[in-house]
């Protein structure tokens, strides 16, 4: 009797422990707009609100969400819906919809009990429509529109970004971007302009104007995407008139 007793306290004490963290987040701060959607239910949103797998977060026009879980930061942005991923313990993954999120992930505040080896797979993991991005531990910027793709951009560490189209994920580091082209493949990583726009800061301070980007970024990111493609574009006309130079030139011969 005592050993069952014993057996149930250690259960509990894990489920507290460990359960709470694998289902649920925080809702740290927000403002605007917020809708909490679980299921069919519209939770009432306030501070502090408990988040779990699979709630999905809208925000409307100039509203602004903060979620955290031991190990990881979400700041959501205005315009933006994003589905929380939390089937790994202390990490907040998920799927953006559209919009945009800046997205921390501290490895160093994982449970101390896992060993090297499991610490080394835990893996942060955003979804896009048209891109993966998966993160060992860094801080990053993804944005997802009605017309473009879906950009990257590495303020530190390092972050896999694969498109839906391609095999093999390219690495970006510190200070670069990436964005997928209309094939669904990722371009290869640069600095466009646009990342001095985007606000890395998690805390707020009671200014109205420190946690935001700056207004101007996403008209830039729209811009980057319209000078891509038309880049892509004389580059394919160079390419194809290169060939039929060289053929010409063949059949003189």
């Amino acid at each position: 009797m005592d050993f069952k007793i014993k057996i149930f306290q250690l259960l509990t004490c894990f489920t507290f422990v460990y359960g709470g963290v694998a289902l649920g987040a925080e809702l740290k701060y927000y403002k605007g707009e917020v809708r909490v959607l679980r299921g069919a239910l519209e939770l009432p949103v306030q501070p502090n609100l408990t988040l779990k797998h699979n709630d999905k977060l809208r925000l409307g026009a100039k509203s602004l969400a903060i979620i955290v879980t031991k190990a990881s930061t979400v700041k959501i942005s205005e315009h933006s819906t994003y589905i929380l991923d939390l089937r790994q313990p202390e990490i907040l993954s998920g799927t953006l919809s559209k919009g945009s999120l800046v997205v921390q992930f501290l490895k160093s505040k994982l449970i101390k009990q896992l060993n090297k080896d499991k610490l080394e797979s835990k893996i942060l993991k955003i979804q896009t429509r048209s891109a993966s991005i998966a993160v060992r531990g860094t801080k990053f910027f993804t944005y997802t529109g009605v017309k473009i793709g879906s950009v990257l951009t590495v303020e530190s560490g390092i972050v896999d970004f694969k498109g839906k189209q391609q095999n093999k994920a390219i690495k970006l580091n510190d200070k670069t971007s990436s964005l997928t082209n209309e094939n669904e493949k990722a371009l290869r990583p640069r600095e466009f302009g646009f990342e001095k726009d985007i606000n890395w800061n998690f805390e707020s301070n009671n200014k109205e104007d420190n946690l935001e980007h700056n207004p101007r970024l996403y008209a830039k990111l729209e811009k980057t995407w319209e000078d891509y493609k038309t880049e892509q574009t004389t580059e394919w006309k160079n390419h194809k008139s290169d060939l039929e130079n060289k053929w010409k030139n063949i059949f003189k011969d």
